[in-house]
């Protein structure tokens, strides 16, 4: 439902970040892609980012951007 609703109010281009505890997000970020057909819209930060999470989606938002040019 998160990336329905993030198409509804951001349209075909919009991501979605999830933060959440699991210890192997990358899995679980492609795991989510398969199943929601998603690659490359949902990026997963785990706790292994909790550290630096701000930075980490900094990072993450400023390489959406550069790949929307």
């Amino acid at each position: 439902e998160v990336l329905v609703r993030a198409r509804q109010m951001g349209g075909d281009e919009a991501r979605v970040g999830l933060v959440c505890l699991y210890s192997d997000p990358k899995r679980l970020q492609t795991d989510i892609e398969n199943a929601w057909d998603a690659d490359g819209k949902v990026q997963v930060f785990g706790m292994k980012d909790l550290p630096n999470l701000a930075q980490g989606i900094h990072d993450w938002l400023n390489k959406q951007g550069q790949e929307a040019r």
